[in-house]
């Protein structure tokens, strides 16, 4: 397997790279460390995880002071992450200044793995930085992490982790390993990594109807990684979907109350939480790459997003955690947009004023992002 060049980051974008995780991480504590306590009920159950592993080294999977008694069942990686973590430095700060910077620190890194994504696409520097910042204050995003200990604050930089090495594997055998490295601990820490392989799966199957042949080894890293999590997910809900059925799909969620967790999709609704302009530039990099030049790794993104529209619609995963997916895609594509409108307009008469042009689009994206992500980082810390 001959390995492609790939052009290495200048000193100057990795400043402006690392500027941009300090600056979102920065953004978070600013609103997490305000308020005192977590934002929702999922919270204080995974705190209350948290500090029986921290004590016995167990979950608690068994609840007898509930009504008739409850049973638990979760991926406990997260947990068993912030327990050790706990047990180092709980003797010099508090679990919970702890847990909100050590969640908001990983959550920031989705910033830095969205640059490494749309720059090993594009070998452009500037729209990585793009995809890095649109990702870092995405709105919906942040709301979900911001100020909650929540398995989404580690998932959403693993599962870009495995898109970006799936990527590279196509040229870089090495990748294949850490892939699947990064498998095993998202595997772990929840389900979010079954969406992306489904997703996954329908990238193959979009590709195969336009004749482009997958490598071998990609496929049986596919079937491989398919195999082993359904195996996790199987040992690890075995008895709940034994009790509850395809219910436990939905939680078991009374229908009276479902619709708090499981909303009809409404296009507008969609496009106005996501953000205008990532929405936008989205839906162009898909048509652009899918339908008319047909790029095979925008087949990826569209095959993802494709699989959370439909789970959406058939109500397979919360509003909520699917908005927040579609939201971070669209932001990796905002930055291939950018990289696609550049390229072209070097080549028109008014390649001269592209720095002018940037100047605006930024400004424009700067505004309408963090004055969106201010409104709803500060409505999940005002529910604590």
């Amino acid at each position: 397997m001959k390995k492609r060049e790939v052009p290495k980051p200048k000193r100057e974008k990795e400043f402006w790279l690392i500027l941009i995780f300090i600056a979102a991480l920065a953004f978070r504590l600013f609103f997490a460390l305000r308020t005192s306590g977590f934002t929702g009920d999922d919270s204080y159950f995974n705190l209350r995880q948290i500090e029986s592993i921290k004590k016995s080294g167990m979950p608690i999977l068994h609840d007898n002071l509930s009504y008739s008694g409850r049973t638990f069942a979760f991926l406990p990686g997260m947990h068993y992450l912030l327990a050790g973590i706990s047990f180092i430095f709980s003797r010099f700060i508090s679990n919970e200044i702890l847990f909100k910077i050590v969640l908001n620190f990983f959550a920031a890194t989705a910033a830095i793995i969205a640059y490494m994504i749309i720059f090993e696409l594009s070998h452009n520097r500037n729209a990585g930085l793009v995809a890095a910042f649109a990702t870092a204050f995405s709105p919906i995003f942040l709301n979900s992490t911001i100020n909650s200990i929540s398995t989404f604050s580690i998932s959403i930089p693993l599962n870009l982790l495995l898109v970006y090495f799936f990527i590279k594997s196509e040229y870089d055998m090495r990748a294949v390993t850490r892939f699947m490295a990064v498998l095993i601990l998202a595997s772990f820490t929840d389900s979010l990594v079954m969406i992306l392989l489904i997703g996954i799966i329908f990238y193959i199957l979009m590709i195969s109807t336009e004749d482009m042949p997958e490598s071998p080894s990609r496929l049986e890293l596919v079937i491989f990684s398919i195999i082993f999590v359904f195996w996790v997910n199987f040992i690890v809900f075995k008895s709940a979907f034994l009790a509850h059925g395809v219910g436990m799909i939905w939680r078991n969620i009374p229908s009276a109350i479902s619709s708090q967790y499981f909303f009809r999709i409404n296009i507008i609704n969609i496009i106005y939480r996501i953000n205008v302009i990532p929405f936008i530039a989205g839906i162009y990099v898909l048509y652009n790459y899918t339908i008319r030049e047909k790029k095979k790794n925008i087949y990826i993104f569209a095959g993802i997003i494709f699989v959370l529209l439909m789970m959406l619609w058939l109500k397979l995963v919360e509003f909520w955690i699917g908005l927040m997916l579609i939201s971070v895609f669209f932001a990796l594509l905002l930055g291939y947009f950018c990289h696609s409108l550049s390229s072209y307009l070097a080549k028109t008469k008014i390649s001269g004023k592209l720095e002018g042009i940037a100047a605006v689009f930024i400004s424009l994206l700067v505004v309408s992002t963090v004055a969106s992500a201010w409104q709803y980082a500060d409505s999940a810390s005002a529910d604590s």
